[in-house]
């Protein structure tokens, strides 16, 4: 049987081979997806617990980094709080030293002017107590030392700390810093333990007219204990899940932060009711393994006793223990709800099935009217064909007489340009041609080379800049404005040759 492409024959087998294929492709669908429903019910359920939990571990674990993240940047603000504080600190003693040099040092004795600035800044103290400001001499002698004043008067250039780093020394060397930099970082005995040495930052600035270290310092313990208490601000805040909650205890086993009760806090574990005790005596001992998941019971807020699952990790710069938490019922209500999800899969199952009749239906009926629709287009098409095809013959015809002409003038326009390039490149002066945007080389010829000493390569790789030290872009736009209307405009200048030597052109 011979079939015969035409606006009646091309239609319909397109309408029956639409129609064959929309069946397979539903009947395909159909089996596919009841298969894989049934397949699913009947091996989900074995793995419902351990997704569940899987996907609650996954929460704790993106809430301990967030808290991590929180608690990280919270401490690298405390250097940076710190110094900041001292900047402004010692700038105001060195602004009083200025203006109290300025007001009686034409005046008055030396002498008398430096006690004067000495005896100013001497009871000045801040940091609940424990900042004073000091004064030492470029030769490693106390000028104001507050808190031991029998040592003025006295060098001792070779302090040193329980590290071995020279205090005096180094704090000379950073008075020579630029203003806000004069930062020095060493150890000194704490107010808390005198017998201990304790990291400590300070500041200082050189004063010029008596060649003074004015500076002042402060531990850097209690500034971490204040972003401490800001870190555990924020951790109060945090809520992840229905229910999960974070709490903090020190490595010592004392309880810092705590959600679920309030009266947990500054408590040391062994005072602790026994189940509380113990589960903190777990989460220490995970914490110690390296951190990780961890289950205990916890008494809620109306005394009922549920099992918990915890991450813990440590934070080791503070010594504390993070533990986030959730109780172990929200796991098994998020298990019950996908049981019940899959159980409903007979009624997916229906109006899947629905879902593909109707869409079957659907397609049967946009196959017959497209028939409809590509038979009437076909026989245009047709038409049009026909049409066109004439016309194309003609425009081809008129199209091969455009390009013998065109052929034509470019040639001729090719010969003259050639003239034109053969003149230019034998010519006895440099001629340049330059974009006038971007004042790039675009031609140059041989005697401009010659003139400059460049190859033609290297020239058509500058701009006037390089090789026209008075070159401005004012003057060159001028320059370029000028050029499009006779006449030419003519001026000298200077250029510069390869080897960097200078010679007057008239341009």
């Amino acid at each position: 049987m011979t079939l015969i492409a035409d606006e009646r024959t091309v239609p319909r087998i397109h309408l029956i081979g639409t129609i064959v294929i929309l069946s397979c492709i539903t009947l395909g669908l159909t089996v596919y997806f009841s298969w894989l429903t049934l397949s699913e019910e009947r091996t989900a359920l074995g793995h419902l617990q351990q997704t569940a939990t899987a996907h609650v571990e996954h929460q704790l674990r993106a809430a301990m980094q967030s808290a991590l993240d929180v608690i990280g940047f919270t401490r690298s603000r405390t250097e940076e709080n710190l110094r900041h504080s001292l900047v402004e600190r010692v700038d105001t003693a060195y602004q009083m030293a200025e203006s109290l040099y300025a007001m009686e040092s034409a005046g008055k004795p030396r002498g008398e002017v430096e006690r004067l600035i000495v005896e100013t800044l001497r009871p000045l103290r801040f940091y609940d107590g424990r900042g004073y400001y000091f004064i030492d001499d470029l030769q490693g002698r106390f000028v104001l030392l507050p808190i031991e004043p029998g040592r003025e008067g006295t060098t001792n250039l070779d302090n040193r700390d329980d590290q071995g780093r020279p205090i005096m020394r180094e704090l000379i060397e950073a008075a020579t810093r630029p203003r806000g930099k004069g930062f020095y970082r060493y150890r000194w005995y704490s107010p808390d333990d005198p017998r201990q040495m304790s990291d400590k930052l300070a500041y200082v600035r050189h004063f010029a007219p008596y060649d003074w270290v004015i500076g002042a310092g402060d531990y850097l313990a209690p500034w971490e204990q204040r972003q401490q208490q800001e870190a555990l601000r924020y951790l109060r805040t945090i809520r992840f899940g229905p229910h999960g909650q974070i709490s903090v205890v020190a490595t010592d086993g004392q309880t810092v932060l705590s959600h679920a009760d309030h009266t947990l806090e500054g408590r040391h574990h062994t005072d602790l009711p026994p189940l509380q005790r113990q589960a903190i005596e777990q989460i220490l001992a995970k914490a110690r393994a390296g951190g990780g998941i961890v289950q205990y019971d916890w008494p809620t807020e109306d005394g009922v006793v549920l099992p918990k699952t915890a991450y813990v990790t440590r934070f080791e710069p503070w010594d504390w223990v993070l533990i986030v938490n959730i109780f172990d019922d929200v796991i098994q209500e998020t298990v019950a709800e996908e049981i019940r999800d899959h159980r409903a899969a007979p009624l997916r199952l229906g109006n899947l099935s629905m879902a593909l009749a109707v869409t079957l239906a659907l397609g049967l009926m946009a196959s017959l009217l497209f028939s409809r629709w590509s038979r009437r287009l076909f026989r245009r098409y047709h038409e049009e064909h026909l049409t066109r095809t004439r016309e194309l013959a003609e425009y081809r015809d008129s199209l091969e007489q455009l390009i013998e002409r065109r052929s034509a003038e470019l040639e001729a326009a090719h010969h003259a340009l050639s003239e034109t390039f053969f003149a230019l490149d034998n010519a006895s002066i440099a001629v340049h041609w330059v974009d006038a945007k971007t004042a790039r080389m675009l031609y140059v010829n041989d005697a401009a080379c010659q003139m400059l000493g460049y190859s033609r390569d290297e020239l058509l790789a500058l701009t006037v800049p390089d090789i026209d030290p008075t070159y401005s872009r004012q003057q060159f736009a001028a320059l370029t404005t000028n050029a499009t209307e006779p006449p030419a405009t003519r001026f000298e200048s200077l250029n510069r040759r390869r080897d960097g030597s200078l010679f007057p052109v008239e341009v």
